[in-house]
């Protein structure tokens, strides 16, 4: 019983030191990365596939609400959709150096209204950057249904997940690593009769494209 007091002490006292030594470094590091550098890096095509340009700005499809901009305060969100003989992809990135610049994306469609009908990780295979963990599910809204991918890379490589993430860009500081820049990346097909299959292909092929773009930011 003694011993295991000594432990509860013990690591009651590392959390406490964690989380002091935590709130007392500066939320963002500074970083090169802004909104225009992003829509500058991001892939123009992805093998076959190119995006659909804005009249208003050409280097995205659409731009993010401001209600977004306000609640993350992201460096920057880049939005496109990538389009090839029939297929279509809506492709989001979001990048920041702060664990608040990113919502579970299981809160944000909930709160769009969407229900999750199905949510598992699944494998994402490249050819230059490994296989990446991510987040599949199928998303239901009034009757209508959804395919989305989502995954973060973070201080140390990809992660699946919110959670994992944040947690990342907590031991990161902790262990003397202050490069806390991250990047969270959202894909969904836009057209019938979508196969799981090509979803993830296509985020694999995009993860390649991007890696060149942007010396592997993206």
């Amino acid at each position: 019983m003694e011993g295991l007091m000594k432990r509860v002490v013990t690591l009651s006292g590392f959390f406490a030191i964690a989380g002091a030594v935590f709130l007392a470094l500066p939320s963002r590091a500074e970083s090169h990365v802004t909104e225009q550098w992003m829509k500058e890096h991001a892939p123009e095509q992805v093998d076959d596939f190119r995006y659909e340009k804005s009249l208003d700005d050409p280097l995205i499809t659409y731009k993010a609400d401001d209600m977004t901009y306000e609640m993350l305060n992201p460096f920057g969100i880049v939005s496109r959709k990538y389009f090839n003989m029939g297929q279509r992809f809506d492709v989001v990135l979001i990048a920041g150096n702060d664990k608040e610049n990113f919502h579970d994306p299981h809160v944000c469609f909930s709160a769009q209204g969407w229900t999750f009908r199905e949510d598992r990780l699944v494998n994402v295979p490249t050819k230059t950057r490994g296989t990446i963990k991510a987040t599949y599910a199928v998303i239901e809204q009034k009757g209508k249904k959804s395919a989305t991918l989502f995954f973060y890379r973070g201080p140390k490589g990809f992660y699946p997940s919110t959670p994992n993430l944040g947690l990342a860009m907590l031991l990161g500081p902790l262990t003397g690593n202050f490069q806390t820049d991250a990047v969270f990346y959202r894909f969904m097909p836009e057209y019938a009769n979508s196969d799981e299959k090509d979803l993830i292909k296509f985020a694999g092929d995009f993860m390649d494209a991007a890696g060149k773009t942007s010396d592997n930011y993206f």
